[in-house]
């Protein structure tokens, strides 16, 4: 993936990796360690970890970035989603690592998953999360018919423009291009809408009362995909939830708009990171 220049790639290296019934989930970290406040960094569908690299030149040092290549990663198959389901991978990432994350940031497929770890009665205490894209609805009887079937239509969209993410500045042929979004669609499959839409369609149930972390979300005025009800839903759902709506705003923010991001998510981390745990738990039997 052309996030970053191969060089700076070529930094990376594995910090940990863990495989389950021939599925494996990876974490890269940038040596040397620091003392920095820790992020975990839990990229979307079809997507994996290079995807951080714009925004990480902008958050080191000041951050100790982990950039997690979960099992939905691009180019794998999806029975993945039969071993475990995505809290879960993330759940076999966190108790695994040599040091509890201080922060989680997460884009779309990743955002959710980030939610519904965070909401598990025995997720560790993370002082703060971003959350970019996530999708949402607080009520069962939003998750209709009509909005599966739109999302259907608008499967082969998403795909596409992530496609375009992944391809950087190459000049591709249109026809070549689509004929590429035609073997990426029939590879997913419906297996892996089914496994965005079962993300998805779960939100209303997700138990946002115990996620006690300072949360922002970040999303797009104009974003079809996340939405600014959502959005809003969500962050009035949360102990502590804050919205960052942007006029301009592209779905794959973290890389066509990584300073923007970088800068946002920077803020808030300094703002939360270093509160005291006391003041933290307060919160959660506040909201109790």
């Amino acid at each position: 993936m052309p996030f970053a220049t191969p060089e700076f790639e070529a930094e990376w290296s594995p910090l940990l990796r863990r495989t389950i019934d021939g599925y494996h989930v990876e974490v890269m970290h940038h040596p040397p360690h620091s003392d920095a406040p820790v992020l975990l960094m839990a990229h979307g569908l079809e997507e994996g970890w290079q995807v951080w690299l714009p925004m990480a030149r902008l958050l080191m040092p000041e951050f100790r970035l982990l950039l997690v290549d979960f099992p939905w990663r691009a180019h794998n198959d999806y029975g993945w989603s039969e071993t475990l389901p995505p809290s879960e991978w993330m759940g076999e990432v966190v108790r695994n690592l040599p040091i509890v994350p201080d922060a989680i940031v997460g884009h779309s497929f990743g955002s959710n998953a980030t939610l519904e770890f965070l909401a598990k009665p025995n997720a560790p205490l993370i002082k703060a999360a971003v959350l970019t894209s996530p999708f949402y609805r607080s009520e069962p009887s939003a998750i209709t018919w009509d909005l599966f079937h739109e999302g259907v239509a608008n499967f082969r969209e998403i795909l596409s423009a992530g496609l375009r993410v992944r391809s950087g500045d190459k000049r591709i042929d249109p026809e070549i291009f689509e004929r590429m979004v035609d073997r990426l669609l029939e590879r997913v499959g419906p297996t892996g809408f089914a496994n965005l839409f079962r993300l998805f369609s779960h939100a209303p149930g997700i138990r946002t009362d115990r996620i006690i972390s300072p949360t922002l979300i970040i999303g797009g005025v104009t974003d079809e995909t996340s939405t600014p009800t959502g959005i809003r839903e969500l962050a009035g759902a949360l102990v502590d939830g804050r919205v960052e709506l942007l006029p301009e705003y592209d779905h794959f923010c973290q890389v066509e708009q990584a300073e923007e991001i970088a800068q946002l998510t920077a803020a808030h981390l300094r703002e939360h990171l270093f509160m005291p745990h006391q003041a933290l738990l307060g919160m959660g039997r506040a909201a109790a």
